[in-house]
């Protein structure tokens, strides 16, 4: 079985999204999907180990069930990584999300967009594309960042490996007049943690 390996460079050398290892559906176990070097089902040394590499520092008492980590210097064009959050099943890596913000609150909808067209480079479409806005907002009215800051809007991409039943997802959403957030996950290991 043929492994397609994709690096999706977004803050550098020393922070790089998506080593996304992706199979067939079928083949869930092999099939993987990461970011910043990370895959999905790692385990928990192996993640904390590359943590400490990195220079990552961990942020006491985060929300339970994760375990939050900032950096402070970790920089993309106009986007600032915030911190990285990890969820685990037993001690196999089940999500990994990254919070980042636009240095203006004017950049937020271009810095997504820079974003999604790297992503696209290398992921190809996605699955999902999502650009909603309630009245008397539209995409393309040059009023976006108005709809974002009075919550009037629902701006995400969503990638998933092998397709809509794909275990993995990778997804990017503006979160905000200036947080965009990127999720990767593995669906069936999430559910094992909503399960117990």
């Amino acid at each position: 079985m043929m492994q397609q390996l994709i690096y999706v460079f977004l803050f550098g050398a020393m922070f790089q999204f998506l080593p996304v290892r992706e199979l067939p559906a079928q083949d869930e176990t092999a099939g993987r999907m990461g970011m910043m070097d990370f895959s999905l089902r790692e385990s928990r040394a192996s993640v904390e180990e590359k943590l400490r590499r990195m220079n990552f520092n961990r942020v006491p008492d985060a929300r339970p069930g994760w375990e939050i980590y900032e950096s402070g210097t970790q920089k993309y064009q106009s986007l600032q990584l915030i911190a990285v959050g990890f969820r685990y099943s037993g001690d196999r890596l089940a999500r990994i999300t990254a919070v980042m913000a636009s240095r203006t609150t004017e950049s937020v909808v271009s810095d997504y967009l820079t974003v999604q067209k790297r992503l696209k480079r290398r992921l190809g479409a996605p699955l999902h594309d999502m650009k909603a806005f309630s009245h008397p907002y539209r995409w393309g009215d040059g009023n976006e960042l108005n709809a974002i800051r009075t919550n009037r809007s629902h701006v995400w991409t969503e990638w998933r490996s092998g397709g809509e039943g794909g275990d993995a997802f990778l997804r990017l959403v503006i979160v905000d007049d200036h947080t965009i957030r990127l999720d990767c996950q593995s669906v069936s290991l999430m559910q094992d943690i909503a399960e117990h």
